[in-house]
């Protein structure tokens, strides 16, 4: 609802409700984002798609892995051609 070509009026369909509802839901269960422990260790988790790269910041408390920060971005016209293991690498940077 909020791209560049869409109009800068949100138009609210019944669909899109349903959609917010059920985002708010999940964002608002366990895990939910919680504050750094520096005390503690990091888990990093990164992913890659053909245009994309991903990476989650995680700490283990009590057994759940909860989000400290997300992080993700597409791909510049010359990394669309690395490897997956370069892409995955790409992430981790």
């Amino acid at each position: 609802m909020t791209k560049k070509d869409e109009p800068n009026e949100l138009v609210w369909t019944e669909a899109k409700i349903r959609a917010f509802i059920i985002l708010k839901r999940h964002i608002s269960k366990p895990p939910i984002w919680k504050s750094p422990n520096f005390e503690q260790d990091f888990v990093l988790q990164t992913d890659a798609s053909s245009d994309g790269i991903g990476a989650i910041l995680l700490q283990e408390e009590l057994e759940i892995k909860h989000p400290i920060a997300f992080a993700s971005r597409k791909l510049l016209p010359r990394e669309v051609h690395y490897s997956t293991i370069e892409k995955e690498c790409l992430a981790i940077v």
